[in-house]
């Protein structure tokens, strides 16, 4: 995802979403899912802290329609 795309709809998500997953750390390409935002930002925090400078956290969203989207959290 780049920085201009704030969100982004994810239809095969479903499974993620009912085990509980809500946040998605990305480091360069790859993924670790987290159930709360606090472990997500620790994660992120210590991937940064290692001189990792690619990293975002995305919420996991779950929108009326049925659809999923990944949305970045502005940290601040």
């Amino acid at each position: 995802m780049n920085d201009e795309a704030k969100e982004y709809i994810d239809w095969h998500n479903e499974t993620d979403y009912v085990n509980g997953w809500r946040y998605i750390v990305w480091v360069g390409g790859t993924d670790d899912y987290y159930k709360d935002y606090k472990d997500a930002k620790r994660d992120a925090d210590e991937w940064r802290d290692k001189g990792y400078d690619d990293v975002i956290i995305e919420e996991i969203i779950k929108k009326p329609s049925g659809c999923f989207v990944h949305r970045k959290v502005q940290e601040g």
